[in-house]
């Protein structure tokens, strides 16, 4: 007879397999980027933004697809953006209208929710409760899941004066997304956003 209580016991497990093993960190610390002391600014700096743009809340929902909110993110984009200018070009910028339009950092693979060829967690529990040996193969998915290449990608927009100015970066990374991708993506695509503005201003 079909054992309950060591089906519900595989269920537990294989859940924390599936969640723990594959998911990018909730939330991402930037060191030091907006809370060194600065200058004034020369210019005026506005979060343009679209509400649910701050919220994470994707334009097309998937599965695949993890958006960092604001509050995910520290410091809050339009201070990470503000400093950059500030601390690169302050001068440069002097009595200009710069608007902050979009921030968005994602992290982007079939590990998120499980995908194809890989068994979901809702997947999971249907294929034990019928079929108990399924759960052998879960756990490979499971593995396969934390090998897995995930994409973190950060794409910043500014406008200048009315004149839209982009940053973006991709890391490739294998296994779960920590801080240190999630940063490293993000101080990237800043520094590829003031090169863009340097050279279209000069």
């Amino acid at each position: 007879m079909f054992n309950l209580s060591k089906t519900v016991l595989i269920i537990f497990l294989m859940h924390t397999l599936l969640i723990s093993g594959c998911a990018a960190t909730s939330s991402m610390n930037i060191p030091a980027l907006a809370t060194q002391s600065l200058t004034q600014a020369n210019f005026k700096f506005v979060d343009a933004r679209p509400e649910r743009e701050k919220n994470g809340e994707p334009e097309h929902p998937s599965s695949y697809v993890k958006i960092y909110s604001d509050e995910m993110i520290n410091p809050r984009p339009p201070a990470l953006v503000q400093s950059a200018l500030q601390r690169q070009l302050n001068q440069k910028l002097q009595g200009k209208n710069v608007q902050l339009k979009s921030f968005i950092v994602s992290v982007m693979g079939a590990q998120n929710y499980g995908g194809p060829g890989h068994i979901g967690v809702d997947g999971a529990v249907f294929a034990i409760i019928f079929t108990p040996i399924v759960a052998a193969v879960a756990t490979d998915a499971a593995i396969d899941n934390a090998n897995a290449n995930q994409s973190v990608t950060t794409n910043i927009e500014v406008e200048i004066d009315q004149k839209s100015y982009y940053g973006g970066a991709v890391v490739e990374h294998k296994g779960g997304v920590g801080n240190s991708e999630l940063s490293a993506c993000t101080q990237q695509a800043l520094t590829n956003l003031i090169e863009n503005i340097k050279v279209r201003m000069d």
